[in-house]
């Protein structure tokens, strides 16, 4: 998470709705890591160009290492690689 910024924006643009499963997975890692997910945003989203924004809310660190080999929890943290 160090590539991502404190109280930074970030925009994600694709040419197909975002699925639910994939929101569900982005809203749950952005609790985990403190951003938060606005989807299909009103005026730049149109059909083949849907615009999605997340926004890192905190600053300072997060207590999250996904080498830590810690495969105990019943999460899918394991999975989240650089």
């Amino acid at each position: 998470s160090k590539a991502i910024r404190e109280l930074g924006i970030y925009v994600s643009i694709t040419n197909e709705e975002v699925p639910d499963y994939a929101k569900q997975y982005l809203d749950a890692m952005g609790e985990m890591i403190g951003m938060e997910w606005s989807y299909d945003l009103d005026g730049l989203s149109k059909e083949g160009y849907h615009v999605s924004v997340a926004r890192k809310y905190f600053a300072g660190g997060v207590n999250f290492d996904p080498f830590s080999g810690n495969k105990s929890d019943d999460n899918d943290t394991n999975l989240l690689t650089p």
